[in-house]
C-alpha cells in the first residue's frame, strides 16, 4: 500500500512538472492589455481560457518553459467589437505552418509544397531560386503565370521576369492588361504556374507545376510592429534560433490568414537581414 501511495505522488509530482514546463508567464507588458477584463502584470500565469484584450498598439510579451517567447498583440484584420482573443486561440494561430524560406525549387512537388493551396506575398515583390537543371531560364524556357478575373473573360497570361535562375514576382507587373492596371485585382484568382519551353521547329510545350490562390498583403503594420517586437525579444542580444522561432509566430498573429503559406522568411532576411539562425 505504502509503495502504492508512493507511485501515485511521483505520477502527480510529473504531471505537475508538465503542467508548469507548458504554461506561460506574462513577462513584459507594453501599452494597456487586459486579461479577463483586468490590468495584466508581469508574472501573471496564463490559462487557455483567459481572454485578453489589447488596446491599439499594446503587445503582451509571454514565455513557456517548453516552448520559448512569444508576443501577443492586437491583428489589425480584426474589426473593433472583435478585439477580445481567448488565449488558446491566440496559440493556436502562432503555430502555423506556411512560413516559407527560399528554397532552390527543382521538381513540381517541391512547388506544389511551396506554393499549397494559398499564398501570401508579403509586399509587393517574391523572388523564387530555381535549380537550374530542372528549370533553365532564357529566351526559350521560362515560367508564366494564368489567373482569372472577373473584369476579362479569358484566362490572363503573365510571364514572369528573371535575374539569372532567380524568378520575379511583381505586384504591379503581374495584375496589368495590355500595359493597364487590373481593376480591383484583389478579384483575381486560380493562380496556375507553368513552366514553358521550346525547341527549334517544334511546338511550345507548358508544365503546369501549382494551382493556388494568391494575395499581396501590404507590410506597413508589419514593419511598424517589428521595433517592439526586436525590443520585447531582445534580438539584438538575443539572436539564437529559439528567438527567431518566437519572432516568426508573433509575426504570424498579424498575417490575415496563418494557414495560408507565405514568403515571410525571406520578407525577414530582405527587409532587416534577419536570417534563420543555425542550430
Amino acid at each position: 500500500m505504502l509503495k502504492f501511495f508512493l507511485s501515485l505522488i511521483v505520477i502527480l509530482l510529473f504531471d505537475f512538472s508538465i503542467s508548469a514546463q507548458d504554461a506561460y508567464i506574462v513577462q513584459k507588458v507594453m501599452g494597456s492589455v487586459k486579461v479577463n477584463s483586468k490590468p495584466v502584470t508581469p508574472g501573471t500565469q496564463l490559462t487557455p481560457t483567459d481572454k485578453i484584450s489589447f488596446a491599439q498598439k499594446a503587445k503582451l510579451l509571454v514565455s513557456s518553459q517548453k516552448y520559448g517567447k512569444l508576443v501577443l498583440g492586437q491583428n489589425p484584420q480584426t474589426v473593433i467589437s472583435e478585439r477580445e482573443y481567448t488565449f488558446k486561440d491566440l496559440l493556436a494561430k502562432s503555430k502555423q505552418a506556411g512560413t516559407k524560406g527560399n528554397p532552390v525549387l527543382g521538381n513540381v512537388l517541391e512547388c506544389k509544397m511551396y506554393f499549397g493551396t494559398k499564398f501570401i506575398i508579403i509586399g509587393n515583390q517574391l523572388q523564387i531560386s530555381l535549380n537550374k537543371n530542372a528549370y533553365p531560364l532564357d529566351k526559350n524556357a521560362f515560367f508564366y503565370l494564368s489567373y482569372l478575373h472577373p473584369a476579362e473573360k479569358e484566362a490572363i497570361n503573365k510571364k514572369l521576369p528573371f535575374t539569372g535562375q532567380t524568378l520575379l514576382f511583381e505586384k504591379d507587373k503581374l495584375f496589368t492588361v495590355d500595359g493597364k492596371p487590373l481593376p480591383n485585382p484583389e478579384k483575381a484568382h486560380t493562380f496556375s504556374l507553368y513552366y514553358l519551353t521550346q525547341q527549334p521547329n517544334e511546338k511550345p510545350k507548358a508544365d503546369l507545376l501549382a494551382t493556388f490562390e494568391l494575395s499581396f498583403l501590404d507590410d506597413a503594420y508589419l514593419k511598424s510592429a517589428m521595433p517592439d517586437l526586436l525590443s520585447l525579444l531582445d534580438w539584438k542580444n538575443q539572436p539564437t534560433l529559439a528567438n527567431y522561432e518566437s519572432l516568426t509566430e508573433s509575426l504570424t498573429l498579424l498575417l490575415p490568414d496563418n494557414q495560408s503559406h507565405n514568403n515571410l522568411s525571406d520578407w525577414l532576411e530582405q527587409n532587416y537581414h534577419i536570417a534563420k539562425p543555425a542550430k
